[in-house]
Order: C-alpha cells, then sequence, then structure tokens
C-alpha cells in the first residue's frame, strides 16, 4: 500500500493511495482532497440535532396526554321526604370540583329538561334537583347525593354529569 499526503494552504491532499492483495490493484485513488475540518463539524451538529429530535418524538409518545376525565358510578332509588329519587355517588375517581360539573336531567329520547352547573344546586332545590355534599368539601365525591322530585323524576328520565375540562360524559344513570 502506498500513500503520499502532501500539505498545501492549510489543507492535507491525498495524492495517490493504491491497495493490492496477492499483486491485483484492488483500489486506487488519485487526487481527492480530504472534507474540510469546517464542513465536519456542522455535519456532526446537523447529525446530533437531528438525532436529538427522534429522540424527543419518540419520548413525547409515552407521555400522557391532556386530562382525564373522572369516572363515576352511582346508584339510583326512592328518597324520603320530598324527593322522589335519589342518585348517590358510589365511586369518583378522583374527586371533581362541584364547579367543574354540568348537570343535565334527560328524557328517554335524550332530550334535555333541565341543566345548569352543579355549584349552582349546591345544597339548595333549583327547579326540582339538589346536590348534597355529605362530606362538605365541595366535590362530587362518594355519598354525595343527587335528590329529584316532581316531573323531573319521572320513570325513563337520566341523570347525567359532564364534566366541562375536559368534555367527558363522566356519569350517565337512568331514574327508575
Amino acid at each position: 500500500m502506498n500513500i503520499v499526503y502532501v500539505e498545501h494552504k492549510s489543507k492535507v491532499i491525498l495524492i495517490k493511495k493504491t491497495i493490492t492483495f496477492r499483486g491485483m490493484i484492488i483500489m486506487s485513488i488519485k487526487n481527492k482532497e480530504a472534507v474540510s475540518p469546517v464542513i465536519g463539524v456542522i455535519l456532526m451538529v446537523a447529525i446530533t440535532v437531528l438525532l436529538a429530535a427522534v429522540v424527543y418524538v419518540w419520548v413525547i409518545g409515552f407521555m400522557p396526554t391532556g386530562k382525564q376525565a373522572p369516572a363515576m358510578g352511582a346508584t339510583c332509588g326512592g328518597a324520603s321526604g320530598t324527593y322522589d329519587y335519589r342518585v348517590t355517588i358510589q365511586q369518583s375517581t378522583p374527586s371533581i370540583t362541584v364547579k367543574g360539573v354540568k348537570y343535565y336531567i334527560m328524557t328517554g329520547n335524550d332530550v334535555a329538561v333541565e341543566d345548569g352547573i352543579v355549584k349552582d344546586i349546591y345544597s339548595k332545590d333549583v327547579g326540582g334537583i339538589k346536590f348534597t355534599d355529605n362530606d362538605a368539601d365541595g366535590k362530587i365525591s362518594v355519598n354525595d347525593m343527587f335528590l329529584i322530585k316532581g316531573s323531573l323524576a319521572s320513570t325513563g328520565y337520566k341523570l347525567v354529569l359532564k364534566s366541562i375540562s375536559p368534555d367527558a360524559i363522566i356519569l350517565d344513570v337512568t331514574i327508575l
């Protein structure tokens, strides 16, 4: 193998390179310049930035997106006193503030006959529906109740709770 380098104006120029194997010429390169150090640095930085972007996009795919709507479960039964039905929250993961939930009384055909924000019916009757916060924490949590009376307590009607952010139905229970 013969290699000759010549330095010319701060550049190293390869004059001739011959590689032989058992007397046969395999490769011969003549008068080729090496990559400039500045170009080499620019290429390394570009490759590093590209690799960082690919890793970022890959990692961001594992991150959870936005808020998750809470999960709720409830039972519906007869109520005592002036109310006809009560819907008791049996599960709320996590608890959600009464300011962040809208309620709807829906007919069997999904037509809303009453709606509003739960904070507006907090411990007071508004149009035949009342929210009772048994632990007085300002949140919808286990053992809290929605009390329903009058025309809103018709058989086949539903109580639907919908979180404001994210916009999702968190409870849909049919009044018996």
